[in-house]
C-alpha cells in the first residue's frame, strides 16, 4: 500500500502513466484558491478514479491519496487540509471519523460508501461530517456532489430516522461512550500498525 503524494499525482507516476492536467490547470481561477482535498481508500482502483476525476476539477488540489489506514490521521493532522474524503472500508469506525474530526476541525469531513444508512448518516453528521458520497455514480455526479459538498450547498439538515436506535445519555454516559469509542479507534490502528 502507498500513500501518493500530490507530485506524484500530478505527473502521473503514482499510477504509471502520464497525467494530462498539470497544477496550472487546477488553478486557472487565481480569484478562487482550490480547495486542498485528501482521500483515503484502501482500494487502488477507487483511488485511480477519484484522483483522475479529482485531477481534472480546477475547485481541488490533491494533497495526498492515503491507502494506510495508520499513516492517515497523523497525515491529516500535518497538512490540515480543506476537505476530506473517506472510503467507509470496513475499519474506519464512527470513533475514529471522530479522532479525524478533531485531527481537521476545520475541514469538511465527506464519508464514501456503498450503503449508508439512515442512522449511520445521522450519527455521522453528530460528529461533524459535512456529507456523503455512494459508491457506483458516475464520475460527473462524483464530481458534483464533491463541489457541492464542499460548498455547503445541498446539506440538508440532520433529521432523526424513522427507526433511530440512540437514546438519551446523562452527561457522565456520554462521556463513557466517547472514551470507549476513542479506545476503539485506538485499537483499529494499532491493528492496521501492526498488519502494516
Amino acid at each position: 500500500m502507498r500513500r501518493y503524494r500530490y507530485s506524484q499525482i500530478e505527473s502521473g507516476t503514482a499510477f504509471g502513466y502520464k497525467g494530462h492536467y498539470t497544477a496550472s490547470n487546477m488553478r486557472q481561477n487565481a480569484d478562487c484558491s482550490p480547495s486542498r482535498l485528501v482521500l483515503y481508500t484502501d482500494d487502488a482502483v477507487l483511488a485511480v478514479g477519484a484522483l483522475h476525476v479529482l485531477s481534472s476539477l480546477q475547485q481541488f488540489r490533491v494533497l495526498g491519496a492515503e491507502t494506510v489506514l495508520s499513516s492517515l490521521v497523523p497525515f491529516v493532522e500535518r497538512v490540515r487540509p480543506d476537505v476530506i474524503v473517506v472510503d467507509l472500508t470496513p475499519e474506519i469506525t464512527l470513533g475514529l471519523v471522530s479522532v479525524l474530526r478533531n485531527a481537521a476541525p476545520e475541514a469538511r469531513l465527506i464519508l464514501w460508501g456503498r450503503s449508508l444508512s439512515e442512522e449511520l448518516r445521522y450519527q455521522a453528521r453528530q460528529i461533524g461530517v459535512a456529507g456523503f458520497l455512494e459508491h457506483g455514480i458516475t464520475a460527473e455526479q462524483f464530481a458534483n456532489d464533491l463541489k457541492d459538498l464542499t460548498r455547503g450547498d445541498g446539506l440538508p439538515a440532520a433529521q432523526n430516522p424513522d427507526h433511530l436506535t440512540t437514546v438519551p445519555l446523562t452527561n457522565r454516559e456520554s462521556q463513557l461512550v466517547e472514551l470507549l469509542s476513542q479506545l476503539e479507534s485506538m485499537l483499529a490502528v494499532h491493528r492496521s500498525r501492526r498488519t502494516a
